[in-house]
């Protein structure tokens, strides 16, 4: 585990350097420099996630360790759960923004279908109504802020602001202020999800300050690296829904 961390680290350095002698930024530039800093970028997300991997497992593994002893020690009755390492579930989500009793109101239904896969650096929409208890289209009593967020499909979910490179995940419109039709016309993501861990995203579509109002969430959010020719197959519009 030190090499893969001094590897990391070495890695790491040349990137800064390669960075700081290029003057153009990559997918611009078509010069060799511009080539190999690229390499070297993706060597290091792998890397950084390998990282990861290995010090989540470092845990688990000494957490098994002190079980075990546990055990050794004479309590008989005592069990060892093991972590799943499962992708979770849309619901878990919606327990950690929300809470275990949220009062909801009102809710997000999802109008248009979203790109599935979505590519990198390709913008896409999403446009959401807000309805009532029932799922009637209503018009809230003012305006609320909604911003979009991604999640990464793991236990616990992380809060996913930037890239692997250090740059800001996503960009375009991601904030919105509506009180009936949610329009995100143009939303950037600019990372893969094959950099973390069961290769999707959750994308949640969350209100600020207004616990009154159900997130909604759209699983499985796949991003590829964008391929010349390849265009992706609209994935069918769904709204997530969670026990009450």
């Amino acid at each position: 585990m030190a090499s893969l961390f001094g590897c990391f680290e070495y890695l790491n350095l040349l990137n800064q350097e390669l960075q700081a002698a290029s003057s153009s930024p990559i997918g611009v530039d078509n010069s060799p420099l511009s080539y190999l800093l690229k390499g070297y970028q993706d060597q290091l997300a792998v890397l950084r996630m390998l990282s990861e991997q290995c010090n989540s497992n470092m845990g688990k593994l000494q957490w098994i360790t002190s079980e075990i002893n546990s055990l050794k020690a004479g309590n008989k009755n005592y069990s060892v759960i093991i972590p799943r390492e499962e992708p979770i579930a849309s619901e878990f989500l919606l327990e950690k923004l929300c809470g275990e009793a949220p009062d909801w109101q009102y809710s997000l239904e999802l109008l248009n279908d979203i790109p599935h896969p979505v590519f990198k650096e390709k913008a896409f929409s999403i446009v959401a109504q807000i309805t009532d208890q029932e799922g009637n289209k209503t018009t809230l009593p003012n305006p609320v802020h909604f911003k979009i967020l991604l999640f990464t499909n793991e236990n616990p979910p992380k809060l996913m602001e930037t890239t692997t490179n250090g740059d800001k995940i996503m960009r375009g419109t991601v904030d919105v202020e509506s009180d009936s039709v949610l329009n995100y016309k143009k939303i950037v993501i600019k990372e893969v999800t094959s950099h973390y861990r069961h290769g999707s995203f959750f994308l949640v579509v969350a209100p600020k300050e207004a616990p009154y109002i159900k997130p909604l969430i759209i699983e499985n959010l796949v991003v590829k690296a964008r391929k010349v020719g390849l265009d992706a197959k609209p994935r069918k519009k769904q709204k997530i829904e969670a026990n009450q």
